[in-house]
C-alpha cells in the first residue's frame, strides 16, 4: 500500500549538493540544494532560490521553488520557502492528493566542494 504523506512528524539528516548561477539577464543568482534524506523518512529534497547577492554572502530572496519526495509515497510535494535566516530554511509544501507539509530545514555548506549537510524536520498536516 503507498500513501501521500510521510508519518506525522519526522527528523532526518540531509546529504547532498549545492550548486551557483548567475546573475542571469534578470540580475538574479541561482541557488539550488539537491539533497538525499536518511532517517525517519527516506526520499529528496530540492530547494531552489533566486535573489540578489547578499552583503553576508547568502542570497536576499526573490522566489523559490521547493520539491520533496518521500520513498513509499504516490505523490511528491511542491512548494516555496517561507522564512530564510542563514542556515535556517523553513518551507510549506503540498501534493495533489491534498496533503500538506512543513519543513525545517538546517544547512550546513562546505563552500570548497559545494557539498551540503545538515538536518530536516517535518510536520505533516
Amino acid at each position: 500500500m503507498h500513501r501521500s504523506l510521510p508519518p506525522q512528524t519526522f527528523n532526518d539528516r540531509l546529504d547532498g549538493r549545492l550548486t551557483q548561477r548567475g546573475p542571469g539577464s534578470n540580475g538574479l543568482i541561482r541557488i539550488q540544494i539537491s539533497a538525499n534524506l536518511h532517517g525517519d523518512v527516506r526520499g529528496r529534497l530540492r530547494v531552489t532560490l533566486w535573489g540578489t547577492a547578499s552583503q553576508s554572502g547568502g542570497v536576499a530572496l526573490e522566489t523559490s521553488d521547493v520539491a520533496f519526495g518521500a520513498a513509499g509515497t504516490t505523490s511528491p510535494y511542491v512548494g516555496s520557502v517561507v522564512g530564510l535566516n542563514g542556515n535556517l530554511i523553513d518551507a510549506r509544501l503540498k501534493n495533489s492528493a491534498g496533503g500538506r507539509i512543513a519543513l525545517r530545514m538546517a544547512v550546513n555548506v562546505d563552500t570548497a566542494t559545494g557539498n551540503v549537510s545538515g538536518e530536516l524536520r517535518g510536520q505533516a498536516g
